[in-house]
């Protein structure tokens, strides 16, 4: 997701080389997709004191604001004022 690689970008280090997500089994491809959340999200707490509030407000949209059921139409919209 854009979340997880703003994440990466973030840090300089790719999510599954993390503690977090090392802390989770790989699992089947529907697991793995939730354990990568899981990881990211945690990870995504730390994201204000590296990147900035822009930046954290950015992720932090990604992972909780995408998934709105308010954003019908407008996501292009909402992406472009949230995260770029």
């Amino acid at each position: 997701s854009l979340g997880i690689l703003l994440l990466e970008l973030c840090f300089g280090r790719r999510l599954e080389d993390h503690p977090l997500r090392k802390r989770h089994p790989r699992g089947d491809p529907d697991s793995k997709q939730a354990f990568d959340l899981m990881a990211a999200m945690q990870w995504s707490k730390n994201v204000h004191d590296e990147g900035g509030s822009d930046y954290a407000m950015a992720v932090k949209w990604c992972f909780l604001g995408a998934s709105s059921p308010d954003l019908n139409k407008s996501w292009r919209s909402e992406i472009i004022t949230s995260v770029v």
